[in-house]
């Protein structure tokens, strides 16, 4: 990211190319980052919700699946949205590109921001940072700002803290 002059505090909005997508994007910048499927859901995320479900994509609850159309039946579409679960962000790609998953239709559908993880994380460390994110948000920072932040104050030289 060096040619394209960000500082270190900037946020970055990386919309990655097919196949790409499960790439650890905070690794390239040394500032909050963030991952989007598409220009075009970043840009509707600040615009009105939208009233479309093409997919039937879900969570696994332990009282069962939460569906999108569940939650667009309740008329759900939560600003921000903290998935702190192993591979709660994990996508799959189609022909043409197209992007399925929990994610992405949340972010279709009105959600502005979304922290969720792509890989297996341990449990506890994974707790004590998301604390961490949830304390930076109740100050009123922007979800990669928080996440970033949160992420530097965690002791990277302690192997059980990692």
């Amino acid at each position: 990211v060096a040619p394209l002059n960000v500082g270190k505090d900037d946020e970055l909005v990386v919309i990655p190319v097919p196949g790409l997508d499960g790439v650890p994007w905070a690794a390239v910048h040394a500032g909050p980052v963030a991952v989007a499927p598409s220009a075009t859901i970043w840009a509707r995320t600040a615009a009105a919700l939208r009233a479309d479900n093409p997919m039937f994509s879900s969570l696994l609850l332990s009282d069962g699946p939460m569906t999108l159309q569940e939650i667009y039946a309740r008329g759900l579409a939560p600003r921000r949205l903290i998935l702190a679960s192993c591979q709660s962000g994990s996508q799959a790609s189609y022909a043409g590109d197209e992007v399925l998953c929990f994610v992405a239709a949340l972010l279709a559908r009105g959600t502005a921001g979304i922290l969720a993880s792509a890989a297996v994380v341990p449990d506890v460390p994974a707790a004590v940072l998301m604390t961490a994110v949830h304390r930076r948000l109740s100050r009123g920072t922007t979800l990669a700002r928080a996440l970033h932040e949160a992420r530097e104050a965690q002791d990277t030289e302690d192997p059980a803290a990692s």
